[in-house]
């Protein structure tokens, strides 16, 4: 299939010109890279308007996704006493979420905004891990799990798809590239992180250190779209 879509790269070169004059337009109203933030240096997209926000938020959501995925099944097996194979079964239905809820994201973004799909997200991960906290039964613990995966589904592409208009189409490579390079940090050390300390104590655990996550990601993407709103409004008013 990627074979086949290399001739829609041409496509893509040839409105390119035009494209551009779209996400210029969109972002018009929030003209991010100005002489105060040079584009020059490695790190000089650090000094864009609210990306360390973006950054954490970034990490974190790597951090619960790949937390859940791969420590998911032994936290079923420890605390809930199910079977191993069951569980592996309910983190292929957690699994199963992302990819139906990445696929229904799409025709949702006719009807939302991206920072609408991010924050319903953030609040859906945040049911679905307020569920684990209490003692539920088995059907509801498997409903936790599938809303967590629906949760995950629009965070990251959104995310990305809104990188142009918060900090503006000449920083937005950079930009994309340090929110990649976060988010496989979340990846690679959050999950390390919790395996080590549930080793120690208890898998009990996991729903906790998600709760911690998932509030600190919704609180830090909140107050970035209230900067990023106050930053534009005397701007929309003009």
């Amino acid at each position: 299939v990627l074979f086949l879509a290399l001739p829609l790269w041409d496509k893509v070169a040839n409105h390119a010109p035009l494209r551009r004059a779209v996400v210029e337009a969109e972002a018009q109203p929030a003209p991010i890279a100005s002489p105060a933030t040079p584009s020059k240096g490695l790190f000089a997209p650090l000094a864009l308007p609210g990306i360390k926000k973006i950054l954490l938020v970034f990490t974190l959501y790597c951090g619960i996704e790949a937390t859940m995925g791969l420590w998911g099944s032994s936290f079923l097996v420890n605390t809930k006493g199910l079977d191993a194979g069951l569980a592996a079964q309910w983190v292929s239905l957690y699994f199963g979420a992302i990819t139906f809820g990445r696929f229904i994201s799409g025709f949702l973004t006719l009807r939302f905004n991206n920072t609408q799909m991010i924050r319903g997200g953030m609040v859906v991960i945040l049911v679905g891990v307020i569920l684990l906290l209490f003692p539920v039964p088995d059907g509801m613990v498997m409903a936790s799990f599938a809303l967590i995966g629906l949760g995950c589904a629009p965070i990251f592409p959104s995310t990305i798809h809104e990188t142009p208009v918060r900090f503006g189409v000449e920083e937005s490579q950079n930009a994309m590239g340090f929110q990649m390079a976060t988010a496989y940090v979340g990846a690679t050390f959050l999950p390390p992180i919790f395996g080590f300390i549930a080793s120690k104590l208890t898998f009990e655990l996991l729903p906790y250190f998600l709760l911690v996550y998932v509030v600190v990601m919704l609180v830090t993407s909140e107050r970035f779209n209230r900067e990023f709103a106050q930053r534009n409004a005397p701007q929309s008013a003009q």
